[in-house]
């Protein structure tokens, strides 16, 4: 009885819903626990501070002018984390649907158990999203919790989006996606926008390393804003882009084209 009340509260709140005092940043230092596994230097409660550009993702989440974020990244920033910090926060207050894909099935299951179940089940805020039978409803690759699907893709079944409505879609390295999902008429990232059309308020998060021009990431970053992250230097405090970002083999970068296209802001 206590599951079934708490699915129809959640189920409720996906269509009359409460706004929410409480900013993802604040929120996640005091509700997201890190496992040693998950950080081995710094585990206890999440601190974003320790990557701080990932708080454009937060500002992007809760602008309600931004769909999409499109993000070209160095080599590792902490942006997934962050995105996983955020989902606590979503579990919590906006139960929806939300899909995470990632360039292999492998990868992607090894997230799901290493890293995503132990959040999951170290966030105290989120316990009552937690169902009672929670080693059948979580531990595979659909997560179901109360109120909510959440399901994990390698980027071989990519293509299985397309039988689902998601509030949110998160995908990780597209450019490593199988080749027949990377070019053509409809792209890994085209699948996901058709998902995403039924809700309102639905979100859109690509992130992922460049390879070349003509691959997915670079193409849609093109398009969008070109929001530039500058990092703070713990040394002269001032900001530069991360340094990776300015190696030979990462030029994509330095090439900004100015001035943004028509209706760009």
């Amino acid at each position: 009885r206590r599951d079934f009340n708490l699915w129809v509260t959640a189920y409720l709140s996906r269509h009359f819903t409460v706004q929410d005092a409480q900013r993802i940043g604040p929120w996640v230092r005091e509700n997201v626990w890190l496992s040693a596994e998950e950080s081995k230097q710094f585990p206890g409660y999440y601190n974003p501070d320790l990557s701080p550009c990932v708080s454009i993702l937060f500002d992007f989440i809760e602008s309600p002018w931004w769909k999409e974020f499109i993000c070209v990244k160095p080599s590792q920033i902490g942006m997934t984390l962050a995105f996983m910090a955020a989902l606590m926060h979503k579990i919590k207050f906006a139960p929806r649907d939300v899909a995470m894909v990632i360039n292999n099935r492998e990868e992607i299951q090894r997230i799901g158990e290493v890293r995503l179940d132990p959040m999951l089940l170290a966030c105290r805020a989120i316990a009552d999203r937690i169902p009672a039978d929670r080693k059948n409803k979580l531990q595979t690759m659909t997560k179901y919790l109360l109120g909510m699907a959440l399901y994990l893709m390698g980027g071989q079944s990519v293509g299985s989006l397309a039988n689902k409505s998601l509030d949110w879609a998160e995908l990780d390295e597209v450019d490593e996606t199988p080749e027949e999902m990377r070019g053509g008429e409809s792209t890994a990232v085209d699948l996901a926008r058709d998902r995403l059309k039924r809700q309102e308020g639905s979100k859109l998060f690509v992130i992922s390393k460049p390879r070349n021009e003509d691959d997915i990431i670079w193409p849609e970053y093109l398009h969008g804003s070109r929001h530039k992250v500058f990092v703070p230097c713990p040394h002269c405090h001032g900001a530069e882009l991360p340094p990776e970002a300015l190696d030979d083999s990462r030029r994509l970068f330095d090439h900004l084209p100015s001035p943004l296209p028509k209706g760009y802001q």
